[in-house]
Parts: C-alpha cells; structure tokens; sequence
C-alpha cells in the first residue's frame, strides 16, 4: 500500500504504460490513443481482478 497517494501526473503516465508508451526521453508526452488503449486495458485488469475476487456479501437481510 502506498503511504502517499499518487499524483495525477503519475497515475496517467502509468495508464499511458497500459497503452504502450514508453517514456523514453526524446518521447513526447502520451497522445490520446495510447491512453484511450491504457484506459481500456486498466478496465479489463479491474474485471478480471473483480472475476477472481468477488466482493463479500455484505447482505441487508
């Protein structure tokens, strides 16, 4: 767990990593395909983690 919550900048960038940027240094900042793939590839990850680890039944009964 992190002590400190990441940044917007950082969070993007790894989002742009899920897309295939690779951040070397001449690279210019990520375009909005690599972070629309990234976006989409962060949504699949969530689901399958959310396949393989159901929530609790947290019940209302």
């Amino acid at each position: 767990m992190l002590a400190v919550p990441p940044t917007l900048a950082e969070s993007v960038r790894w989002i742009a990593q899920l897309g295939g940027y690779l951040g070397r240094t001449k690279d210019g900042p990520s375009g909005v395909k690599t972070l629309w793939r990234g976006w989409q590839r962060l949504q699949d990850i969530i689901a399958t983690w959310l396949v393989f680890n159901p929530q609790a039944d947290v019940g209302n009964d």
